[in-house]
C-alpha cells in the first residue's frame, strides 16, 4: 500500500479490519467504529496514521472527530483525496 489516490472500498474495509483487528465481514458502511467495531482512541489514531500514509495526505483531526461510522470515514477520505 503506497500513498496517493482514493482508496477503493474493498481496500478501505480491509484496512479498517486489519487496524481494528476485527473480521472484514463486520466492517460495513453503517458499522459504528466505537460501538460495533470496539475501537478505542489509540486504535483510531493508528487507523488514521495508516490511512494518511496510504492517501499520502493528512486527515484533519477536527474532521476526524465527526466520524462515527465506516461510511462517515469513507466520505471523509473521499473529500480529503479530492
Amino acid at each position: 500500500m503506497s500513498g496517493g489516490g482514493p482508496i477503493p472500498d474493498d481496500e478501505l474495509k480491509q484496512i479498517v479490519a486489519n487496524s481494528l483487528t476485527v473480521p472484514v465481514e463486520r466492517v460495513t458502511w453503517d458499522a459504528d467504529l466505537l460501538a460495533d467495531l470496539e475501537a478505542d482512541s489509540l486504535a483510531l489514531a493508528e487507523l488514521s496514521a495508516v490511512l494518511e500514509k496510504r492517501l499520502g495526505r493528512r486527515i484533519p483531526a477536527d474532521r476526524l472527530f465527526d466520524v462515527l461510522t465506516v461510511g462517515d470515514l469513507r466520505s471523509l477520505l473521499q473529500s480529503v483525496a479530492n
